[in-house]
């Protein structure tokens, strides 16, 4: 199963092995860690795990983090996707995104986070999905915001406590009217 979403200036697909250089070189920048939980270092070996389980995850439950290139140049800019979570509060499926640093300013992530929401909820139909955000990083929780989602109160995820809280539930998030529908095959 791949998934192929288009926006106007964005193509959000499924990851492939030819986009390893271009993740690593995507969570290596320290812009883009910064509000990232620990992990192991990056690497190709990373990356081939990474793509194995992002793999395995799309095709068990359809979705998952997804590389996300510009439709003009066809340039790798970053990743939007959505995963599960469980960490003791049940099941949840939230929204993730990291964009390299050259492409933040231009609305890439909230175009890219507008999108996979409109897939999760009406393509997926997924009844719910949250967004946590560490709250200095403010451009990060503007974007959520401008996606449509709301503010809900702070919940500890991923090892990091205190984080803004957001969601979008398919009863009354509204996307822009005329979405484009992904390829699925």
């Amino acid at each position: 199963m791949t998934t192929r979403i288009e926006t106007d200036r964005l193509v959000i697909r499924s990851f492939v092995s030819d986009d390893g250089p271009h993740w690593v070189e995507l969570v290596s920048s320290q812009e883009v860690r910064r509000f990232l939980p620990a992990s192991a270092p990056p690497s190709l070996e990373r990356f081939a795990t990474v793509l194995a389980d992002r793999t395995a995850m799309e095709a068990e439950i359809g979705y998952s983090m997804w590389a996300v290139d510009e439709r003009a140049t066809g340039a790798f800019v970053g990743q939007c996707g959505i995963r599960p979570i469980d960490e003791g509060n049940g099941p949840e499926v939230d929204l993730a995104y990291h964009f390299v640093p050259a492409a933040w300013g231009k609305g890439y992530a909230t175009e890219a986070a507008t999108a996979v929401l409109d897939h999760g909820l009406y393509v997926l139909r997924l009844e719910r999905i949250i967004a946590v955000v560490v709250p200095e990083n403010t451009g990060s929780w503007r974007v959520i915001e401008k996606a449509g989602m709301r503010y809900v109160g702070e919940v500890d995820y991923y090892g990091m406590a205190g984080l803004k809280l957001y969601e979008a539930e398919r009863s009354w998030w509204v996307t822009n009217p005329q979405p484009r529908r992904p390829f699925r095959g």
